[in-house]
């Protein structure tokens, strides 16, 4: 009675062909269905069906029919029963969609995966172009050239943006974790922000008051807030207002999964909000996939969101996106309370390139082309240099020549000891020689391998050679210092 909203005798009273649409979902005629039904029954073939009842108020219900022949000898008689079939529709549709959001996290994750290890290849090929565009450069300097070898270095940088972009979409990139206060950065961040969104579209600040830091990547985190700034301007060809806010939040167990977290706990949420055009409702669910764009040609990479969204994964947060139409767009993350204290900032090395002074550095890279490169930069700085493929020959060195000053290994390394594992053994046996550590990518945050004192430092591919340099000097003439 209460599928047909009757009582018993209006519900007698019904002309049938009231009681249901004419046609079925599976597009059979309802009047059809039901001989059909009727005659399978009566012939003694108990027989169900999918069958959608309407209700006086129009309303339409699924349901699951029954028929079954009642034994009365001498008539047909049949039992007709209705089962309401609403809630498991619901919950077949929430399975559905639940499947459907799995296969497509695993075919971004099978996406992410070949993206890292293709853009870890990249990273491995710019650094000897980069690094042996630098050195020609030198070579060159009074040669007339520089106009040709600045073009091929230009078209370097962009590469390296794209692969750097790749891999914060794979979350490979490698994260230099640390206790960062967001509002002291929020609010160092903004003059370089303003500089790049142009006239007409202004930044606000609006950060609560007593914000935790959060344990992340400063340079990652600047990355990721320029990304979205220049999505937010983007959107507003006419200028406007982009907001950036932060404030602390507590995610217990019910909302994780909303934000694609693996633990409840303290986080900081930042959102960016702007007032552009917005993005289409069947965009939206798009938008951090690879490539996916709705700029324009030649517009936009689409990896700027993607990153993003890799970026904040990779440190352990979650993002969401929300958007009107014509009204804007609100991209808010999450990032974890950091649990130490903000460490005051290491000074960057200096720019200008340090020359050895016969030191003896220990090279371990697997892949030959970047290897001859560092030999080479290396011994031009003035260096003796012992490279080497794997961290099994790496060892056997240590244990033979005992002039080593330092060990600059790539993190990934084959033969079963990656560069981690050489950094252990290294500490264990020779604990006066300082690590220096290079990667294309990197299996998560590198934290520490030997307790607070063994601090690790990842120099991302494709390095700067000028970078690279001042930090072995520096790390040498700390070593030398009492």
């Amino acid at each position: 009675l209460d599928l047909y909203g009757l009582e018993m005798d209006e519900l007698r009273r019904a002309d049938a062909t009231t009681l249901r649409p004419d046609i079925q979902t599976d597009g059979t005629p309802s009047a059809a269905l039901a001989a059909r039904l009727t005659a399978r029954a009566l012939a003694g073939e108990p027989c169900a069906a999918n069958w959608v009842v309407r209700a006086a108020d129009g309303r339409e219900t699924p349901c699951e029919v029954r028929l079954v022949r009642l034994p009365a000898p001498g008539r047909r008689l049949l039992r007709v029963s209705l089962l309401d079939m609403s809630e498991r529709r619901r919950m077949e549709e929430r399975e559905r969609a639940i499947a459907e959001d799995l296969r497509q996290a695993q075919k971004l994750q099978a996406v992410a995966k070949l993206t890292g290890g293709l853009a870890h290849e990249f990273n491995n090929l710019l650094t000897v172009v980069k690094g042996n565009l630098e050195l020609l450069s030198e070579d060159l300097e009074e040669s007339g050239q520089q106009g040709l070898l600045q073009a091929a270095s230009h078209a370097t940088l962009r590469a390296i943006d794209l692969t750097q972009r790749l891999l914060a979409f794979s979350g490979h990139q490698a994260l230099r974790t640390e206790s960062v206060s967001l509002r002291e950065h929020l609010r160092e961040t903004l003059p370089a922000l303003e500089r790049a969104m142009g006239a007409g579209v202004r930044i606000e600040l609006d950060l609560a008051e007593g914000l935790w830091s959060v344990e992340v990547d400063a340079l990652g985190l600047e990355n990721a807030l320029l990304n979205l700034a220049l999505n937010a301007r983007d959107a507003m060809p006419r200028g406007g207002r982009i907001v950036m806010r932060a404030a602390n939040r507590r995610v217990e167990i019910s909302g994780v999964a909303a934000w694609g977290l693996h633990a409840a706990g303290d986080y900081v949420e930042v959102e960016v909000e702007d007032e552009g055009v917005g993005i289409a409702p069947d965009d939206l669910p798009r938008v951090t996939e690879p490539f996916f764009t709705t700029k324009g040609v030649g517009q936009g990479s689409g990896l700027g969101l993607s990153s993003v969204h890799g970026f904040v994964l990779q440190s352990g947060g979650g993002l969401r996106i929300e958007s009107t139409p014509g009204l804007g767009t609100r991209v808010r993350f999450v990032l974890p309370r950091a649990q130490a204290a903000v460490r005051a900032p290491v000074a960057r090395a200096r720019a200008a390139a340090q020359g050895g002074g016969g030191e003896t550095l220990l090279i371990v890279e697997d892949d030959p082309a970047v290897r001859a490169f560092t030999r080479t930069m290396f011994e031009r700085a003035g260096y003796d240099v012992i490279a080497v493929a794997d961290a099994p020959t790496a060892l056997g060195v240590l244990a033979t020549q005992p002039g080593v000053a330092l060990l600059f290994t790539d993190v990934v390394l084959p033969g079963g000891v990656s560069g981690l594992a050489l950094a252990q053994q290294v500490r264990r046996d020779h604990p006066r020689i300082p690590i220096l550590f290079t990667s294309g990518y990197a299996e998560g945050d590198l934290g520490r391998v030997a307790g607070e004192d063994l601090p690790l430092e990842v120099l991302p591919k494709p390095f700067d050679r000028q970078h690279v340099l001042a930090r072995v000097r520096s790390l040498l003439d700390s070593e030398a210092r009492p």
